[in-house]
């Protein structure tokens, strides 16, 4: 199930311009700390990261 979020959330920062707050909430984090965390440990690296690393690396999922 979590595994699931993480996709949705990293499909949301590739797809939309939603603050990360927004998109934590969205799929179904307490807030965009909450999300940070668990998207650090399983992506290696932060929401905001991988939303930048997009325009260097394409598709970074």
């Amino acid at each position: 199930m979590l595994a699931k979020r993480i996709e949705k959330a990293k499909q949301l920062l590739k797809e939309t311009h939603d603050p990360i707050t927004e998109i934590a909430f969205a799929t179904g984090f307490n807030g965009s700390s909450q999300l940070a965390n668990v998207f650090q440990s399983r992506v290696g690296m932060s929401p905001r990261e991988f939303r930048r690393n997009l325009g260097n690396f394409g598709d970074a999922g």
